[in-house]
């Protein structure tokens, strides 16, 4: 079976990939700054978020960052990307997160590289990260909201933190 993702998003260029990776390694150096200025922003954009987060913020920055990284890293497999973004999307449906949600974590997202990154943001680093996160928001929001999931028994993949 082959995995689609839909709706069907715009290619990143070279140039694209290569700018998100070197703004990765710039948010990996200082994932602990990265977070915390993320989810200050999140929680500024959209105050009604805040309770959905009741654990350790640090351990929660961190998996921010992981899942970041994991992204970027198999974006060109999504064999492994897909399957890893629905579990997500499942664990962050137990923990009340609505579809709406996924367009005000992208802007704060996307904030958040710019503010972060300074003057070594790009315009293409800015493009290709909007593409890329219209394109995990696009998977987890339609397997979360809008897959009939009842014949699912088991979701056989581990977690990435595991």
């Amino acid at each position: 079976m082959t995995t689609t993702l839909h709706p069907p998003l715009p290619a990143l260029t070279p140039r694209q990939k290569r700018a998100l990776r070197h703004s990765l390694g710039l948010i990996a150096g200082d994932p602990a700054g990265f977070s915390a200025a993320f989810y200050a922003r999140l929680f500024e954009m959209d105050g009604s978020l805040r309770p959905l987060f009741v654990h350790d913020m640090g351990r929660q920055g961190f998996k921010l960052v992981q899942m970041l990284a994991f992204c970027i890293k198999y974006l060109d497999h999504p064999a492994v990307l897909i399957p890893e973004v629905r579990l997500m999307a499942v664990r962050h449906t137990a923990y009340h997160v609505q579809e709406a949600h996924y367009a005000v974590v992208g802007e704060a997202l996307l904030w958040t590289i710019r503010d972060r990154l300074g003057e070594n943001t790009t315009a293409d680093m800015l493009a290709a990260w909007q593409i890329v996160y219209a394109q995990i928001a696009a998977i987890a929001v339609e397997w979360a909201y809008h897959t009939d999931q009842s014949h699912i028994t088991t979701l056989e993949m581990p977690s990435i933190d595991e």
